[in-house]
């Protein structure tokens, strides 16, 4: 089971980075977990691999969630196993831009994989509003790592909305395929036991940088003048 478990945190934590994947045939909805955070899977066809939508409130602000998902570069420093994490482009006039991430679980072989990033729904300057980010995969913009498990699917989206009193509800959803021996039934198990692991990441990292930005807000601490 601690093996699952890691292998879960990599397989959906590699995220991070997440949408609503492309149109298709859409199949029911089946909630296999219910309480602070909710899940929901179900069958693509033609996939080996079930969707998952996961839902929770978090205790950080939208525009600090929007900068830590946005922010891939840093998910090494944060996210569970992520060993790199790179943008293969900058944001052009299209919206879009592509980021390489490697992951080193514990147990199985490092993966890795290239998806292609954009942003459906930004927060305002003053930090009001809500956000959506999706990504879908590009497997074959970087060439294939010796060693190294390309996952060829994975594709996702986040969304959040304000809650009031710095809180934010978060809707975290997602088609990962970790490749390799992995059955799809593991790799279900895995994406779905993963979420609190993936939430929990992103509402410290979130945190952290809501404090930062308060702090810079409030500038230097002015000094009495000496009597």
């Amino acid at each position: 089971m601690h093996a699952i478990r890691r292998l879960s945190v990599m397989v959906v934590g590699a995220l991070a980075l997440a949408v609503a994947p492309a149109a298709r045939a859409e199949e029911p909805w089946q909630t296999v977990s219910t309480g602070a955070v909710v899940v929901r899977t179900r069958s693509v066809p033609g996939s080996p691999v079930r969707e998952v939508w996961a839902e929770t409130d978090l205790k950080a602000e939208v525009r600090d969630l929007q900068d830590t998902i946005l922010d891939g570069e840093s998910f090494p420093r944060f996210m569970p196993y992520t060993k790199q994490a790179r943008r293969l482009t900058q944001p052009g006039p299209e919206g879009f831009w592509f980021v390489y991430t490697r992951v080193a679980p514990p147990v199985i072989a490092q993966r890795d994989y290239v998806v292609k990033v954009s942003v459906e729904r930004s927060v305002e300057p003053d930090g009001s509003g809500w956000f959506q980010n999706r990504w879908i995969s590009a497997p074959g913009l970087v060439p294939p790592v010796e060693g190294v498990v390309r996952m060829a699917i994975n594709e996702g989206s986040w969304s959040a909305t304000p809650r009031g009193d710095g809180r934010s509800h978060v809707v975290y959803r997602f088609r990962i395929n970790p490749g390799g021996w992995i059955p799809p039934f593991l790799a279900d198990l895995a994406n779905q036991s993963a979420i609190p692991d993936v939430f929990r990441a992103v509402e410290r990292e979130a945190q952290r940088r809501g404090a930062a930005r308060v702090s810079s807000s409030r500038g230097p601490a002015s000094s009495s003048p000496t009597p």
